[in-house]
């Protein structure tokens, strides 16, 4: 059974395949350098974010790529525009790497839990 991930987990891997591109080529990906995904990628949200704080928190990004606040912004931005818009959920899901998940555990009683989707609740209770 797949679950579809929620806006913030999509808007989180975007900003993280983006990342490397923003850091790679700096502003100079907003006169259109670069090559990949993340380039694609950077030129296709810049065509469909189409609120001035999402526009301009993607412009920002570009030109601070190591700025935390900047990154969160601009997935705190797309995960907004992701809402509000479906169809744009969809079309960047098809054009995004899938989503992984992966976890290690050193030692012993580790316990690991993985979750998707929204509202989800889990306890773990301890058994000694």
């Amino acid at each position: 059974m797949s679950v579809d991930p929620n806006p913030l987990e999509i808007a989180r891997h975007t900003v993280e395949v983006l990342q490397p591109y923003l850091l790679a080529a700096g502003a100079a990906l907003t006169q259109g350098a670069g090559e990949g995904i993340g380039e694609t990628l950077f030129h296709w949200l810049k065509a469909r974010l189409k609120r001035p704080a999402a526009a301009a928190a993607l412009e920002e990004a570009a030109r601070a790529p190591r700025d935390e606040t900047t990154i969160e912004l601009l997935t705190l931005q797309i995960r907004k525009a992701l809402e509000e818009d479906p169809e744009l959920r969809n079309e960047l899901l098809a054009r995004l790497p899938p989503i992984a998940q992966a976890a290690s555990a050193v030692g012993d009683q580790n316990t690991i839990v993985q979750s998707a989707g929204s509202n989800v609740s889990i306890d773990i209770g301890r058994r000694d």
